[in-house]
């Protein structure tokens, strides 16, 4: 797991802290006199433009800032200003993220209500804010926990703004806990690195299957993708020694994660991709490729629409790992396998000397990977909870 003692770990703890006490509108005597951390804090605050006096308000709708106005209205409609600005307010409601079954499902399954923004901007904020104080009940211990500090922030924090109106508190709060993670080691740094990854083959893992149990094959294949992203950020992590707040998205075969300007990050990273690699060619006969890389970026360009052009950089990166894959292990491309007959009459694959029964009803013969997945997408049916 991740050292909790890593300075990047105390930086982000400080900053869900502070959140926390925002929301319950009660200071937290923090015992933390590191002058590092305190600077590393200030400065994240100072990229992101984390306004000292900002309140808790609600939350407008972020699309309200898309405007696809033809050219030829455009000047039109800027001679009226205050009146487009009046027509596209949209506010979500003031609330919680809902963690409680439904209570017309007759099944144990959560069911969460769908909330839906409108053009009345609501009133309860101080009603929700004494409802933060009545629901939220912490002991000096549950202040160094992070994963419960990230979940209150998260959970109660989703629907209300903090500064600018059209970004949801949770948000802001995470990206100033990757930002302070990133920076923790030197509050000066430069540059910064944005670690970004992609699954490539998914479609053919998963996908390329016969009919015979395909349905539990399809289920288990895409949930177990899904572990082996997840299993690659935590490996991340832990090498990289963040905190999980420094994950800015992970899902669908894809990564991304703030790191520091540390030269030595783009080293650690290929070390893990190098490892993964190995192992999913092994598993998989090549069919699934991670590509793995860190892009440095000047660390100003984080508070501007700089950004957006490292963003742009993801792809092409990526890509060109994509078209070499595999290529630091390529005698293992070029040596002469065995073939067997019949091959896995699920995936096809024709490796595997002895072949084994799908399941105990199925005269399927199929290779390992796939009776454990058949396997798998079963007792998937049946689960409520994923640890």
């Amino acid at each position: 797991m991740v050292q909790n003692h890593s300075l990047a770990h105390q930086a982000a703890l400080e900053i869900m802290r502070e959140a926390v006490t925002i929301l319950l509108q009660e200071k937290y005597n923090s015992d933390n006199s590191d002058q590092q951390i305190k600077a590393v804090i200030e400065e994240s605050k100072r990229l992101l433009t984390f306004q000292q006096d900002a309140k808790i308000k609600p939350l407008r709708l972020l699309f309200d800032r898309v405007n696809i106005t033809r050219e030829a209205d455009r000047e039109k409609s800027q001679t009226n200003t205050k009146q487009q600005t009046d027509e596209v307010k949209h506010y979500w409601e003031i609330d919680k993220v809902n963690s409680e079954k439904s209570d017309n499902s007759e099944k144990s399954e959560f069911c969460p209500p769908v909330p839906y923004p409108n053009t009345q901007k609501p009133s309860n904020i101080e009603e929700y804010k004494n409802q933060l104080k009545a629901e939220i009940k912490l002991e000096g211990k549950d202040w160094e926990n992070l994963s419960l500090l990230s979940l209150i922030v998260e959970k109660y924090g989703s629907f209300i703004s903090f500064g600018e109106e059209d970004i949801a508190f949770c948000d802001r709060i995470r990206s100033t806990a990757a930002l302070a993670a990133a920076l923790a080691n030197n509050s000066e740094a430069k540059e910064l690195n944005l670690v970004a990854g992609d699954l490539s083959g998914i479609q053919n893992f998963i996908y390329t299957i016969s009919s015979d149990g395909a349905l539990k094959s399809l289920r288990a294949r895409s949930f177990y993708l899904e572990l082996v992203t997840e299993e690659i950020v935590q490996q991340l992590l832990e090498k990289l020694e963040l905190p999980r707040t420094s994950v800015i998205y992970a899902g669908g075969g894809n990564i991304y994660i703030l790191a520091s300007g540390e030269k030595t990050v783009v080293d650690k990273v290929k070390d893990i991709q190098n490892m993964f690699n190995e192992w999913l060619f092994e598993q998989f006969q090549g069919k699934v490729f991670l590509a793995l890389d860190a892009i440095a970026f000047n660390t100003e360009e984080i508070q501007d629409s700089r950004l957006s052009d490292v963003w742009q950089k993801v792809p092409q990166r990526l890509a060109k790992q994509k078209q070499q894959k595999f290529y630091n292990i390529w005698e293992k491309l070029l040596e002469r396998n065995q073939s067997f007959n019949p091959p896995c009459k699920v995936c096809h694959r024709d490796d595997i000397e002895k072949l084994k029964p799908l399941s105990d009803k199925s005269d399927t013969e199929a290779c390992g990977i796939c009776c454990t997945m058949y396997n798998l997408g079963d007792k998937l049916l049946k689960v409520n909870t994923v640890i």
